[in-house]
């Protein structure tokens, strides 16, 4: 256990005596394990790795030398869409940021590569008005968990309305940020009914063609 300890110590002070003998003071890059950590002589900070625990303004990061402290709060956070209440833990995600104390970073900005921004349509069960919450079922049967926060907006026939004037069996249309490790979509829109799909007839129209190449002669023979 000590001889683990004053390895780790080693590595740590490995990296701070590096920071200020070296324009690129150290890098450390894992292919397979989506870790990554350099540190540049100006304490410029990039990371990459696993979300291993939230609060309201910091995570906690784990890689490379073990979990770094990450200072959120004002944090522009990516993909577009996506805020820091949608980060979770066992998430994948880069930080760029300043150098704090000890293994301590103050983003700038944080990726999370577990957050995709979708739009989906299909119909709501599982309703529960109290909790904001529902389940979507689209195309090919596939169903995501929504949740909604005090900033959903929720549109019925194209007016203003609130969530608890949704129900099972209605269609919605959907946008937010999904959580690929949660499969949960946290929604900023819910319009209900959905749009309808418009049929796209130009595959059919071809093969129509294909099959009769004389068809604009018939039109003018009628006009005739």
């Amino acid at each position: 256990m000590q001889k683990v300890a004053a390895i780790t110590i080693a590595s740590i002070l490995t990296v701070f005596v590096m920071a200020f003998t070296a324009p690129q003071v150290f890098a450390q890059n894992g292919a397979n394990d989506g870790m990554h950590l350099s540190i540049n002589a100006s304490g410029e900070v990039n990371l990459k790795g696993t979300v291993s625990a939230v609060s309201s303004s910091t995570i906690w990061l784990t890689t490379w030398l073990g979990t770094w402290t990450v200072n959120v709060s004002g944090a522009t956070v990516l993909p577009n869409g996506a805020v820091l209440s949608d980060i979770k833990v066992g998430d994948k995600v880069a930080v760029h940021g300043t150098m704090g104390t000890g293994m301590t970073v103050n983003a700038t900005k944080i990726a999370d590569h577990s957050i995709k921004v979708r739009t989906l349509a299909g119909v709501i069960s599982n309703f529960n008005a109290p909790a904001g919450t529902l389940t979507l079922t689209g195309k090919n049967n596939t169903s995501v968990a929504v949740e909604t926060n005090s900033a959903t907006k929720v549109f019925i026939n194209g007016v203003a309305s609130v969530f608890g004037n949704l129900a099972n069996g209605m269609t919605a249309a959907i946008s937010g940020s999904l959580n690929t490790s949660t499969n949960v979509v946290v929604v900023d829109t819910i319009k209900s009914p959905a749009p309808p799909v418009v049929k796209n007839d130009h595959g059919k129209f071809k093969r129509f063609v294909n099959l009769f190449p004389n068809w604009h002669k018939w039109i003018k023979a009628d006009k005739d």
